[in-house]
């Protein structure tokens, strides 16, 4: 919480173990970046880079995978 410095996680993938969706299967967060609340506080925005691989000539980025999440409160 911003009011005591104490640092939650906000979002997560379920399931058995944690890391990107294309590791544990079910969708969900990638790789997330840059995240932004909006001014009210009422949602957080998070850009998801998407599924990347690497090889010996470096990254390789998978088009189509990424995507921009909007996460509220239940």
């Amino acid at each position: 919480m911003w009011q005591t410095g104490a640092v939650e996680d906000f979002a997560v993938n379920k399931g058995r173990k944690t890391g990107p969706a294309s590791l544990v299967g079910g969708g969900g967060l990638e790789r997330p970046i840059p995240a932004r609340f909006i001014p009210d506080g009422s949602a957080l925005y998070v850009v998801d880079f998407g599924v990347m691989t690497m090889s010996q000539s470096g990254p390789n980025p998978v088009r189509g995978t990424g995507v921009l999440w909007k996460i509220v409160r239940p």
